[in-house]
């Protein structure tokens, strides 16, 4: 099925297809579920009548025919649906992990994987810019097992940040997705997807990516991220202190109370902090206006170094410094993106040293359609 799973991918199924791939465990508990209350009424010797069925197959029923359904062309995300969210969760809540459950819940990364690889080398952007919302709804929208939960995510992450690499225009396109969805700390299953978006709009947002955006508009655009970021990271120095001060100090002596989170907590922030204050310090580097805000910023946190760990306080001091002078920041923080291909550089002629692209004849053996 892996090797077939491309040939099914197409621009009219994308977005259907990753729905089903990412519900198969609950489909297959679905089934389980069908089965035993089918054995159960050949059991009892009940008419296989809708009005004699099992109180708790007559409650499900709107859920088993949207996953057992026969037909295509339904692309509705059922946990979206206000009014068959609670039967869902009830579901999952009623659910047993037997061993077909847990072997699809084994092989959907994969096929996941497999799914988005094909739009990503195939796909438009219209068809990656439509799907997008969609991976971010889905993060938090799973199968409650965790081991599923976890590999799906990290598939999803890893294929966000590919998106990103191919069309780095999507920071433009899609801001106030993006924005909202790094400000929305209501949901701790997208504390990883915050990290790739804000190191994506770090690294994305600049003229070397974006060529078809005016240097008017990119002021604007990095503005926007900049006001967005700087809010992020004076909210995530708000919580750091709030969390610390829920916990016993290390030594009740000390001069200065410094506290302790658990040590996934705290390696969780060392990282976020560590890649907002490179995303920041990007922007002010690509644009001077926001050169002495972006080192206000910072100095706040250097004032809270109690608060982070001895590297985030570190990496905060050396973007301070490095802002300082603009022409240095520039070329340190905002370096042209590396051409493929291998780069010689001690050579004046780096661009013969490259590889030739492969020569492949014939039709691509993936003709990604976007019929609707």
């Amino acid at each position: 099925f892996v090797e077939l799973l491309p040939a099914l991918v197409s621009g009219a199924t994308c977005a259907e297809l990753l729905h089903a791939l990412l519900d198969l465990p609950l489909l297959g508990a679905a089934m389980e579920r069908a089965e035993r209350e089918r054995a159960e009424r050949l059991a009892e010797r009940q008419a296989a009548s809708d009005e004699e069925q099992a109180p708790d197959g007559g409650r499900y029923r709107v859920l088993h025919n949207h996953l057992l359904r026969h037909e295509g062309g339904v692309a509705i995300n059922f946990w979206q649906v206000s009014t068959v969210v609670p039967l869902l969760h009830q579901f999952c809540r009623e659910a047993v992990v037997t061993p077909r459950v847990a072997a699809l819940a084994r092989r959907t990364p994969e096929l996941i994987g497999v799914c988005l690889d094909v739009l990503i080398a195939n796909g438009g952007e219209a068809d990656a810019r439509e799907l997008l919302p969609l991976l971010f709804q889905r993060m938090d929208q799973l199968f409650p097992l965790e081991s599923f939960q976890s590999e799906v995510r990290k598939v999803l992450e890893t294929k966000v940040l590919a998106m990103f690499h191919k069309w780095p225009q999507f920071v433009s396109t899609l801001k106030d997705l993006l924005v909202e969805v790094i400000g929305d700390s209501s949901s701790a299953s997208r504390e990883e997807l915050i990290l790739c978006l804000v190191w994506a709009i770090g690294n994305y947002t600049s003229v070397s990516w974006l060529n078809n955006v005016t240097s008017e508009q990119m002021a604007v655009l990095l503005n926007h991220y900049h006001e967005a970021l700087e809010l992020f990271a004076y909210e995530r120095m708000s919580m750091v202190k709030v969390d610390s001060s829920m916990l016993e100090p290390i030594d009740p002596n000390a001069s200065l109370t410094i506290k302790q989170l658990s040590a996934p907590d705290s390696a969780y922030y060392t990282r976020l902090m560590l890649i907002v204050i490179a995303a920041l310090a990007k922007l002010a580097a690509r644009w001077q206006p926001l050169a002495s805000r972006v080192m206000l910023c910072l100095a706040k946190i250097l004032r809270h170094e109690q608060y982070f760990a001895p590297v985030v306080i570190e990496r905060a001091t050396e973007c301070i410094t490095i802002l300082k002078y603009p022409s240095i920041a520039s070329a340190i923080l905002d370096p042209p993106p590396r051409q493929a291909g291998h780069v010689d550089d001690n050579s004046s002629l780096p661009f013969l040293l490259q590889t030739a692209a492969p020569y492949s004849p014939g039709e691509r053996f993936h003709a990604f359609l976007n019929k609707r």
